[in-house]
């Protein structure tokens, strides 16, 4: 599974940068706006985005913590090169397998994942929810975006055409809620988001 996991996120890394502002950025710029970062917090951002949207967490945790996590060599030389201002100081990157996350308990007050729940079946979206759980402060919180069950016709056209493209195969439509609240994540809310016909979930919880 994690051998398949691993070959998917390298089929991707060419196309990432403008799959995800095609279909996330709405979904993502609300994520910020709803996180309440404030500066000298310690932030983990799982597969993340590049160029503006990056430089904006920068920018509201100047002093704090910016911890990037990729699950390929390709996708961090991608980010890298897109990145508009640079690696910071308070900026950091680590490459580690997609299942467990390299980071001591109680950590970061905000944790992003993007482009992650998408590539795993329900077994590993428990494993990757239990360890956000663990590497999380009391009371810091997940905002995640992912593909999401299709409400209209046009999503459902949409979803189709993503399964039938080559690099986008082993993306999948799914259900996070009920996975989060077995892992005792609480005040959960989910955004509905449908950018270019996608059906893409924004989902926050709080430890």
């Amino acid at each position: 599974m994690k051998e398949l996991i691993q070959a998917s996120y390298k089929r991707i890394t060419p196309y990432f940068y403008w799959l995800s502002r095609l279909t996330e950025s709405k979904a993502r710029i609300k994520s910020v706006k709803i996180s309440r970062i404030k500066d000298f917090s310690s932030v983990l951002i799982i597969a993340p985005p590049t160029g503006f949207f990056l430089d904006k967490l920068m920018e509201l945790n100047p002093n704090g913590r910016n911890q990037l996590l990729y699950f390929s060599k390709e996708m961090k030389q991608i980010a890298l090169d897109r990145m508009k201002k640079g690696i910071k100081d308070n900026c950091t990157i680590d490459i580690c397998t997609i299942e467990t996350l390299p980071y001591t308990d109680n950590q970061f007050d905000h944790v992003f994942a993007y482009c992650y729940f998408d590539f795993l079946d329900n077994e590993g979206i428990n494993i990757a929810s239990s360890e956000i759980m663990r590497v999380l402060k009391q009371g810091g919180n997940l905002l995640a975006t992912y593909l999401s069950e299709p409400v209209n016709l046009l999503e459902k056209i949409s979803i189709y055409s993503i399964s039938k493209l080559g690099f986008l195969r082993d993306i999948r439509v799914v259900e996070v809620n009920t996975i989060l609240n077995q892992n005792n994540f609480m005040n959960i809310t989910i955004t509905h988001y449908s950018q270019k016909c996608t059906p893409v979930d924004l989902i926050y919880a709080e430890k």
